[in-house]
């Protein structure tokens, strides 16, 4: 950390590096914003499950807001019957995780992506409205013309 600069003007080079900055005897109320979180398969949400439990063992208040999980575009059995509530709660250890709807399309092309990221950052964006307030929010968004690639 850099011990003269506010928290605010800190860029960490790493979630990580950022966590470590954030005092253990201070409760922050800390929202991850993500595409993909657990039980989606990869390294990215297993690495953003980690970081969350890391600070929620550090004695943080830690929320994930991300989608329904849905691979290949067909949302997973145990969370049909959630999605007609259109957001909902879970807890994933210490961590709790609110999940918004998304346009659910099979990975088939640029259109397909472009559509499901688009409609998770609108629903995240709306969601998040409703939540909080946070003190920390770490965003892991696809960079808009990602879904663009071939």
């Amino acid at each position: 950390s850099q011990p003269n600069q506010p928290i605010t003007s800190f860029r960490p080079k790493s979630p990580v590096q950022a966590a470590e900055v954030l005092s253990p005897d201070l409760n922050i109320a800390t929202l991850y914003v993500i595409s993909l979180y657990r039980p989606e398969p990869g390294a990215h949400p297993m690495r953003v499950a980690q970081l969350s439990r890391h600070l929620a063992a550090r004695g943080h208040d830690v929320t994930v807001l991300t989608d329904v999980p849905k691979p290949h575009g067909k949302v997973y059995p145990g969370h049909r019957k959630k999605l007609l509530r259109l957001t909902y709660s879970e807890i994933d250890g210490d961590v709790r995780i609110v999940r918004v709807p998304q346009i659910f399309r099979p990975n088939k092309g640029s259109i397909d992506r472009l559509l499901a990221f688009s409609s998770f950052t609108l629903t995240a964006a709306l969601r998040s409205l409703t939540m909080g307030p946070f003190a920390v929010v770490f965003g892991t968004i696809p960079q808009p013309f990602s879904p663009l690639a071939p």
